[in-house]
């Protein structure tokens, strides 16, 4: 069975050919100013001689395949998981085929941990910060790379910057985010303003030295607006119980769903958790044009295409908005194609939706 190679940390040099992969015609925008090098947090759209599906080509890739000097770190996203199952030969792995092509086909040193799956992004990365520091993850002293999928990527951002581990405990040298929410989630906006969820929880989790006392709530007018035109949608929504609606933000009022609207990563998020100048940023987007009905993100990406079109409930902030009709347009049912630029955008990979993206 053909199995897709990883995406390298590192760039490497290739011949141009022609490919179904789409890299940005054009950077994206710059996030909050941020103290460090002013290009350190840009985002730098490829040239014609770089191509992420090139780099996925590579001979280096596939023959003669030399492991890796130093570890990789994987890093799940929302809800994710390090592996699941009753015994050995029955288990569910979240990095999937990745894991399998990283550890025996590359060779490679690979670290998976779960962490919380819907907590803070600080929780997260304390939790895998305190994990690495152990004798059982078995890399201090070492150089590592971090790939970060969805939330994961935020949580990798969070632990190189904010909790900046000693050399002596590891010292992380790359992070490469796979369709990482970096300006956040649209369709979380929206479970903020129509089902209730994450509410106020953005100001709980805010750092004790930033003044973002409206971060978190619902604003019902105004630029911020957090409302889509789903009338018939929202209105079969509030008629159903109120003890239904009541589990509903049981099960997904955590603080994740606030963390990851656009409104917390533009006034929280990212003006405090500065990319390190020591760390190489690398940035991958997947994008599907459409979903069938009964696929679990048909309502995320209905969410996200609308907002995008009207340029509100956070379309306006991840860029979706102003990239459609561009190359860059579009998302993977989560997550906007210009939301999860970040560093060295390697570009995007068609037909892949977020859950996809991660093997």
């Amino acid at each position: 069975m053909y199995e897709r190679p990883v995406i390298p940390t590192e760039p490497i040099p290739y011949t141009p050919k022609h490919s179904r992969i789409s890299p940005s015609s054009s950077p994206s925008p710059s996030p909050a100013p941020s103290p460090g090098p002013a290009s350190s947090q840009k985002s730098h759209a490829l040239s014609d001689t770089e191509d992420i599906n090139e780099l996925m080509r590579h001979p280096a890739l596939l023959n003669h395949i030399k492991a890796p000097r130093n570890p990789i770190i994987l890093c799940h996203g929302l809800y994710g998981f390090d592996v699941r199952g009753p015994f050995w030969g029955l288990e569910i792995h979240y990095w999937a085929t990745v894991l399998d092509i990283l550890r025996k086909k590359v060779g490679a040193d690979v670290i998976v941990r779960g962490v919380p799956g819907t907590g803070a992004i600080a929780d997260r990365a304390e939790a895998l910060h305190k994990y690495l520091c152990s004798e059982e993850a078995g890399i201090k002293g070492k150089q590592v790379n971090f790939i970060g999928h969805s939330m994961g990527g935020l949580d990798a951002r969070y632990l190189i910057s904010v909790l900046k581990p000693a050399p002596e405990q590891y010292t992380p040298i790359s992070l490469t985010s796979l369709s990482t929410p970096h300006r956040g989630s649209p369709f979380m906006d929206w479970c903020n303003a129509n089902v209730g969820t994450g509410n106020d929880r953005s100001n709980e989790e805010a750092k004790p030295d930033t003044d973002q006392k409206e971060s978190g709530k619902k604003k019902k007018n105004g630029k911020d607006s957090p409302l889509i035109d789903f009338s018939l949608f929202n209105r079969a929504l509030s008629s159903i119980g109120g003890s239904f609606s009541s589990y509903m933000l049981s099960v997904l009022d955590q603080p994740a769903y606030a963390m990851l609207s656009t409104r917390y990563m533009a006034q929280v998020f990212n003006p405090t958790v500065p990319n390190s100048p020591d760390v190489a940023y690398f940035s991958v987007a997947s994008r599907k044009r459409s979903l069938p009905i009964y696929h679990p993100l048909w309502l995320p990406k209905l969410i996200l295409d609308a907002a995008a079109e009207s340029r509100t409930a956070g379309g306006e902030r991840d860029g979706s908005a102003d990239a459609l009709g561009s190359k860059s347009q579009g998302n993977d049912g989560l997550v906007s194609v210009e939301s999860a630029k970040w560093g060295k955008f390697l570009g995007i990979i068609d037909g892949c939706d977020h859950w996809d993206l991660r093997g």
